[in-house]
């Protein structure tokens, strides 16, 4: 049996150390996104949209 001396580094596992930035980039992106549609839908309701459907958004 071969002894260890109990020295020396783990291996890197898990995910890089970006990825929580990347991920909450691209969260805010969706809700600035959403909030985009969201904005033009109500304008255009409040204005009428003039396509003839009566569909309200």
């Amino acid at each position: 049996m071969q002894k260890t001396s109990g020295e020396g580094q783990l291996a890197a596992t898990g995910s890089p150390s970006a990825l929580p930035t990347i991920a909450l980039v691209s969260g805010v992106a969706m809700a600035v996104g959403a909030g985009a549609i969201l904005g033009v839908r109500r304008r255009r309701a409040a204005a009428g949209s003039g396509d003839g459907t009566g569909a309200a958004a």
